[in-house]
């Protein structure tokens, strides 16, 4: 199809055509020409951004040949304040972006790399990527472990044995090196035959699509970190492991459930 340059601004709905040789390159451009827009708007309260969303919607060819990407931006009223403003700030970066109702998502694009998740509840938020989900009732807890996941100093761990999940939990790089929190057990703990065996697949997966609000040393001042300021021993993308005992026995989650 053919689509036309230049775009019309009316009833909350901005519509831009990019040239561009990919939708990467397209989506720099559209969020690059959306900021400019608001840019214009000088009632504009910085404390409370606009709501809107960035999608590729019709891909085609302009007048001249070149190949191009329609975009439409428009008021987004389908995310809370909260996620708002986080869609907002994401958006300034390289990054793929969701929204929906109630949703915000970096979704993967590269291979070894993860979609992270923050749901806007009644009762609190819900920060999810694959098997592992976790609740927050402070918005600002739920925003912090959403963007940390996005950085190397967080990964998603995963376990199965047979095939089947036992548990999930995430990690976090510190001065000792990884620790595992927040976890959720997918069998029975008070039935500890469910637990034995060998055989115990563990993945974590560790990416690095978002750099961190401040130097890491700033919150860990003893941290060991490689040349390029990721965590020793980086692997990003999956790491695997098998072990003859389960790594929710391992950490006592069992006896005390888990943290």
């Amino acid at each position: 199809m053919t689509l036309q340059k230049g775009g019309e601004v009316g009833g909350g709905t901005v519509d831009r055509y990019v040239p561009a040789s990919n939708v990467r390159e397209a989506r720099e451009a559209a969020v690059a020409s959306a900021e400019h827009d608001l840019r214009r708007i000088a009632a504009w309260d910085r404390n409370d951004p606009p709501r809107w969303s960035v999608d590729a919607v019709w891909k085609g060819r302009l007048e001249d040949g070149d190949e191009a990407f329609r975009f439409s931006r428009e008021d987004d009223d389908r995310l809370s304040p909260t996620l708002a403003r986080l869609a907002w700030s994401l958006a300034r970066n390289d990054l793929h972006l969701h929204t929906d109702e109630g949703k915000v998502a970096v979704v993967a694009e590269s291979e070894g790399a993860f979609t992270v998740a923050l749901h806007d509840e009644e009762e609190g938020y819900t920060v999810s990527s694959g098997d592992w989900h976790g609740h927050y009732e402070d918005a600002e807890q739920a925003v912090a472990c959403f963007r940390w996941l996005l950085t190397p100093y967080y990964r998603v761990a995963t376990e199965r044995q047979d095939g089947e999940l036992s548990a999930a939990w995430i990690e976090r790089y510190g001065n000792s090196g990884w620790h595992p929190m927040d976890s959720m057990l997918f069998r029975n703990p008070d039935d500890p035959t469910q637990w034995l065996g060998k055989g115990w697949v563990r993945e974590r997966r560790q990416q690095a699509v978002l750099r961190p609000p401040e130097p890491y040393t700033e919150l860990f001042p003893e941290v060991w970190l490689d040349d390029d300021g990721t965590p020793h021993g980086s692997v990003m993308g999956v790491q695997r492991e098998i072990a003859d005992r389960s790594f929710a026995v391992e950490q006592g989650w069992l006896d005390r459930g888990a943290p």
